[in-house]
């Protein structure tokens, strides 16, 4: 309650267990961030792509190129990376961390393959919610108006198909940046970026059980807090659930 998380035994007392997460934390914030916008960019095109072409070769083929994407696990495509990106091809760091005063084109070669490992899962689950809710939507009697009206397909699909189907989407996004923190434990250990992720890794290997406890307790809030974000926003994005009337 009063913000003590406890203190790291192997250093004799010397070093608490907030100082760690105080420079663990924005390195996994920026790691989450940066996954988020890569997938969403990637996603949010597919799923509207593979919507308006729902059943036609096209959407095969992103089906497919999903399956395979979800079906490989986070710390599989950072082993392949780092072998093949970062060993043989020696285009990028494998391991560390570097801040911004280290520059900035430098900063993004330390994150850009942890950021794809995290990726490539949430692309394929992004995209198969917003393609089901955008099919669903194209069957509205809405969008039978806006076509039998003569607007265009691109402004039917994101003006008015994309916004209420995106619903599902802002909400998965919101609640797996939480999951983010602790699902990069493998990844965070493997390329060494020492966020919360590796700090927990860490209290693990060294028993070191406040520490884990802490890390845990900080991540649920961020579940919490994520949650409400998820509550608040979608008001936003869909003005119909402000409505007392639709709880009616």
């Amino acid at each position: 309650m009063q913000g003590d998380l406890g203190k790291i035994y192997f250093s004799g007392g010397t070093e608490t267990v907030s100082g760690h997460l105080a420079k663990a934390m924005p390195r996994s914030l920026l790691l989450m961030a940066y996954t988020q916008v890569f997938a969403l960019s990637v996603a949010i095109p597919l799923g509207v792509i593979s919507a308006y072409r729902a059943g036609r070769r096209t959407d095969r083929i992103i089906s497919n190129i999903l399956f395979v994407m979800s079906s490989i696990p986070g710390f599989a495509i950072a082993l392949i990376l780092i072998i093949v990106v970062g060993v043989k091809l020696a285009w990028l760091p494998t391991l560390g961390y570097a801040t911004y005063s280290e520059g900035i084109w430098e900063h993004f070669k330390h994150m850009l393959m942890p950021v794809l490992s995290l990726s490539f899962g949430l692309i394929a689950q992004y995209t198969r919610l917003l393609r089901a809710d955008m099919i669903a939507s194209l069957r509205e009697d809405y969008v039978t108006m806006a076509m039998s009206k003569g607007l265009s397909d691109r402004r039917i699909l994101w003006k008015h198909v994309f916004r209420p189907s995106s619903i599902t989407l802002f909400t998965s996004a919101a609640l797996s940046m939480g999951g983010l923190i602790g699902g990069a434990i493998v990844v965070e250990s493997i390329f060494a970026t020492y966020g919360v992720g590796f700090e927990i890794f860490v209290a693990i290997a060294g028993r070191q059980y406040i520490a884990l406890q802490s890390c845990v307790a900080v991540i649920s809030l961020f579940y919490v807090f994520f949650n409400l974000v998820v509550d608040i926003g979608s008001g936003f994005v869909d003005p119909r659930t402000r409505d007392r009337r639709a709880n009616v």
